[in-house]
């Protein structure tokens, strides 16, 4: 199925598990603040883990980031809909299973993760490919997510705690109440 947000061509199949055929209104927040550049992305390297309907590869792409490489579960229907975007798009599409790093690529300077913390399960996956896919000190993650109610709230912000004792620095950056997308309210 084909869409348009915000002039932005996006792709999506009924067939996969229900995670990646919604658009996520933390993909629109990260997207839309990519595209009016409250998010600087021109000249970097941007990876997206989980991307799904890939709507911030999408947005980095269009303002000028210097590479981009969309990643989500390699099932053939997911790898198929970002194939489909990152062609419209000019980026790349790749499968990527957490806890693994796109090893015939260089680091990245960006690393977007969109509503990917819901699950605590994945939480320590998710934080090695990050932090194995940053190149330097300065490189950095870009972590929005809502809850999902599946899990604990405190839950979820476990995700950050052990971000920390990774190695890694967090910074909140605040909230904002997003309303669920269209695709979303089948889906929660």
């Amino acid at each position: 199925r084909r869409g348009s947000w915000r002039c932005l061509d996006y792709y999506v199949s009924q067939e996969m598990s229900g995670h990646g055929d919604a658009i996520w209104s933390s993909g629109e927040l990260v997207a839309s603040r990519i595209l009016d550049r409250r998010i600087d992305v021109e000249g970097l390297r941007v990876l997206e883990c989980g991307a799904g309907a890939a709507l911030p590869s999408i947005a980095a792409s269009r303002k000028g980031a210097r590479l981009v490489v969309a990643t989500d579960a390699p099932t053939p229907a997911s790898i198929f809909c970002l194939s489909l975007s990152a062609k419209t798009h000019g980026f790349e599409a790749r499968p990527l299973l957490w806890g693994n790093v796109l090893d015939d690529e260089p680091r990245f300077d960006l690393v977007q993760v969109a509503d990917c913390v819901y699950n605590p399960e994945h939480h320590a996956s998710l934080l090695h490919t990050i932090k194995l896919s940053l190149d330097n000190d300065e490189s950095r993650a870009l972590v929005a997510f809502a809850f999902h109610g599946n899990a604990p709230d405190e839950k979820i912000l476990g995700f950050f705690s052990l971000a920390e004792n990774t190695g890694l620095r967090v910074h909140y950056e605040g909230a904002t109440q997003m309303h669920p997308t269209e695709s979303m309210k089948h889906t929660c």
